[in-house]
């Protein structure tokens, strides 16, 4: 597996990627707008729209050679994010309205001279709604463009421009869902179009067909909760990703691990409690009759009641889940201090 698909070094890689990007902008002392000037300031320049977007482009399309344009991008950190991803064939595209939009055109150049990216910029300063090759790329990722939409023209003609893109087989991610209910009606006509909605930071993919969903890759961008006294590692091991956690002493009642739904199941509607099944595969280093796991539905604990071994073994629980209750579901643990576990091969799926 590529060592760029690790979520550590994904981690890495933002971070670098933005001190890098903010350091530039301060010593040519850059004024991009608003916008831009507060973040800076923060000595920060991607929003959360920005890491999401690039990390569901790393888990979604692995193939990094795939041609992707982004639509609008202001000075177009994300293009920059995702090409020290490893996305070398992309492309940027600013229309470079009024001063600032120069000023962010110039600043993209100056980034990219300094940075060695030598990405192509024959879309920068130009309307998204005029380029005639558009076809020509495999996803489209767009941010910040309800300024486009201040009519129902407008509207129809982004929608448009989208269903092109959609009919040439192309695929769109795009993180600003302010103004986009005429857009999403229009598309869902359409019965061969799929949406996928990730509600966390307003962010939609529409295609062609449903992804397939890999644990091999969505494992990698686990999330835990109140790991006081945890220590979580992640392992590859003969090409298999594997959670490892080691517990001290002490460890709180409310500590669990998840992976975010929308990797998981993007196509899903999680406003309604829903009979899903969730399964993974684990072992226990220190053999412990005590030593129990136990589910948070979001609605509430259970305890799973399977003796753990030192051997893997799959473990399937199924059960009503509200998979948008803030206080998030969770594999959690009980009497587990001073041992570790190993988890991999987590799925979660609609009951059928």
């Amino acid at each position: 597996m590529n060592k760029l698909e690790n979520k550590n070094t994904f981690n890495k890689i933002v971070s670098n990627t933005e001190n890098e990007i903010v350091r530039l902008i301060k010593l040519k002392n850059n004024k991009l707008g608003h916008f831009y000037d507060v973040r800076v300031n923060k000595n920060k320049i991607f929003c959360n729209s920005d890491i999401e977007l690039a990390k569901l482009v790393t888990i979604f399309f692995p193939n990094k050679s795939i041609k992707i344009l982004e639509l609008g991008g202001g000075i177009c950190q994300l293009t920059i994010l995702l090409y020290n991803l490893g996305y070398k064939n992309i492309s940027p595209n600013e229309k470079g309205d009024g001063v600032l939009g120069v000023e962010r055109i110039n600043c993209l150049n100056y980034l990219c001279n300094k940075l060695n990216i030598p990405i192509k910029k024959e879309y920068m300063g130009q309307d998204f709604f005029n380029i005639d090759d558009i076809d020509k790329f495999d996803l489209i990722i767009t941010q910040n463009l309800k300024w486009k939409r201040s009519s129902n023209i407008q509207r129809y003609n982004e929608f448009l421009f989208y269903k092109k893109i959609i009919e040439n087989g192309g695929i769109i991610l795009y993180g600003d869902l302010c103004d986009t209910n005429f857009i999403d009606n229009e598309i869902k006509k359409y019965s061969n179009i799929e949406f996928y909605f990730y509600p966390k930071y307003e962010l939609q993919l529409l295609c062609k067909k449903k992804f397939k969903y890999d644990s091999l890759r969505c494992i990698l961008y686990y999330e835990t909760i109140s790991f006081l006294n945890i220590y979580d590692e992640l392992l590859n091991i003969n090409n298999e990703n594997i959670i490892k956690l080691e517990f001290k002493e002490e460890i709180s009642c409310s500590a669990g691990i998840f992976i975010p739904i929308f990797y998981i199941l993007p196509y899903i509607n999680i406003t309604k409690i829903n009979k899903y099944k969730l399964s993974f595969d684990i072992k226990i280093e220190t053999l412990n009759k005590n030593s129990k796991i136990k589910i948070y539905t979001g609605i509430k604990w259970v305890t799973c009641n399977t003796e753990l071994t030192k051997e893997y073994q799959t473990i399937e629980f199924e059960d009503n889940f509200n998979l948008s209750n803030r206080s998030i579901y969770r594999i959690g643990f009980i009497n587990m201090e001073n041992n570790i576990l190993y988890l991999k091969n987590f799925l979660l799926n609609p009951s059928k």
